[in-house]
C-alpha cells in the first residue's frame, strides 16, 4: 500500500507574499554584497598605495649616503604590505585593535607614552595615515584619538576614525562615486536597511549604536549630520547651500584645526570656542556625550506625528525637515546649564517657566 505524501497548497495571495519576501531578501543580500566589496576593494587601493609608496622610499633610500640599514627597514616593511595585499580576505577588513603588541602598547587610555594633553589640534591626517610615512618615521601603533577617557576596543567604534577615514577615501575616489541626493530616504534615516553610500555608511554606524530613546532627536541628528558629510565628502557649493546656516563651517572652523565632532554640534558659539581651546572636553568627553544626548531637545510639538501617509506610502514629516534646519528650535535644558557654565552663554538654554 502506498502512502500519499501531504502537499501543502499556497493560495494566491500567499504565493504572492512569498515571492515579495523572496525578493527582498535577495535584494538585501545584494546589498550587502555590494557594501562588502567595495570595503575589500578600497582596501586592495589602500594596500597598493602604500606598496607604491614604500616602493618609491626604497628607490630615494637606494640612492642616499648611509642608507643600507634604513633601505633593509623599508623592504623589509614593503614586502609586509605586499603579503597583506596578496592574502586579503575579509577577515583581514577590520582596523587594527587597541595593544596589538604588548612592545608598541601605549598606556591604557590610549594615548601614546609621553603625550599628556591629548594634542587635539594635531594633523588626523599623519595619525591616521602613518602607514603611508617611512618606516623610520612611523609612530607606534596605539590609538591616538581625542575622545580620551574614553576608551575603543578598535578604530572603527572612534568617531574621529571613522569620519577622517571615509573622507579621506571619498575624495581619492571622487570621480568615481557618484552624487548623492540631499535627504537620505526613510528606510536609511530609520536604520532599516544596509547603507547604499559612503555618507549613510558612515551613519549607519554610529548612530546604529547609541538609543535617545526619542525616534524625533534621532532623526533629526541622522539628518542633520548626513548634510555636514554630504558636502564633506563631496564638496560642492550646491552641498554647501544645502546645510542649514547655522551649521555650516565658521571662519573659525575652516582656519583653526580642531576635532571632527565640534563640526556637528549645532551651536555655532559653542563651536568656535572649542575650536580655539576655550572650552576643553578633555577627561570628560564620555560624560559630555551621555548629557548632552540626555538634555537637548529638538523641541518637536508632541501633537505632531513624525511619519505620515503620503499617496499611501509612509513618509517623513514635510514640516519635520523644515523645524530641525531651524536654529531656533535647538536648546539644552537648565539642567545642563547648571552642570556646565561655561558652555551656557555659548548655547540656547530652554527654561522650565517655558517648557511645555
Amino acid at each position: 500500500m502506498s502512502l500519499a505524501k501531504s502537499v501543502r497548497t499556497r493560495s494566491p495571495g500567499q504565493l504572492q507574499r512569498k515571492r515579495a519576501l523572496d525578493k527582498a531578501s535577495q535584494k538585501r543580500k545584494r546589498e550587502r554584497a555590494k557594501v562588502h566589496i567595495q570595503d575589500l576593494e578600497d582596501q586592495l587601493d589602500q594596500a597598493r598605495e602604500e606598496i607604491a609608496h614604500l616602493r618609491a622610499v626604497i628607490r630615494n633610500l637606494e640612492h642616499s649616503p648611509d642608507s643600507a640599514g634604513q633601505t633593509r627597514q623599508a623592504a623589509n616593511t614593503a614586502q609586509t604590505a605586499q603579503t597583506r595585499s596578496d592574502n586579503l580576505h575579509p577577515a583581514q577588513s577590520q582596523p587594527p585593535h587597541h595593544g596589538e603588541s604588548s612592545e608598541t602598547r601605549g598606556p591604557t587610555n590610549g594615548r601614546p607614552a609621553g603625550d599628556t594633553k591629548g594634542d587635539v589640534g594635531r594633523d588626523l591626517g599623519t595619525a591616521l595615515l602613518s602607514s603611508l610615512m617611512p618606516a623610520d618615521r612611523m609612530e607606534p601603533s596605539a590609538i591616538e584619538c581625542c575622545c580620551i577617557p574614553m576608551t575603543h576596543k578598535s578604530y572603527s567604534e572612534c568617531f574621529e576614525h571613522t569620519v577622517f577615514t571615509a573622507l579621506v577615501k571619498s575624495q581619492l575616489r571622487l570621480t568615481s562615486t557618484p552624487p548623492i541626493p540631499v535627504n537620505p530616504e526613510l528606510s536609511d534615516l530609520l536604520l532599516l536597511r544596509s547603507p547604499t553610500n559612503p555618507v549613510t555608511a558612515v551613519l549607519y554606524k554610529l548612530i546604529k549604536r547609541p538609543d535617545t530613546g526619542d525616534l524625533a532627536l534621532q532623526t533629526a541628528v541622522y539628518l542633520l549630520a548626513y548634510r555636514i558629510l554630504r558636502y564633506r565628502f563631496f564638496p560642492s557649493l550646491q552641498a554647501y547651500n544645502d546645510i542649514p546656516e547655522s551649521l555650516r563651517p565658521t571662519d573659525i572652523q575652516t582656519s583653526v584645526p580642531h576635532p571632527l565632532h565640534v563640526d556637528f554640534m549645532p551651536f555655532p558659539l559653542l563651536r568656535d570656542a572649542m575650536a580655539l581651546g576655550k572650552i576643553t572636553i578633555d577627561g570628560f568627553r564620555e560624560q559630555l556625550d551621555a548629557d548632552w544626548g540626555r538634555h537637548i531637545s529638538l523641541n518637536w510639538p508632541s501633537s505632531e506625528s513624525l511619519l505620515v501617509k503620503d499617496l499611501g506610502e509612509t513618509a517623513l514629516n514635510h514640516k519635520f525637515e523644515g523645524h530641525v534646519c531651524t536654529y531656533e528650535n535647538w536648546s539644552l535644558d537648565e539642567t545642563f546649564a547648571k552642570k556646565y557654565p561655561d558652555m551656557a552663554p555659548l548655547v540656547t538654554i530652554r527654561h522650565s517657566d517655558n517648557t511645555e
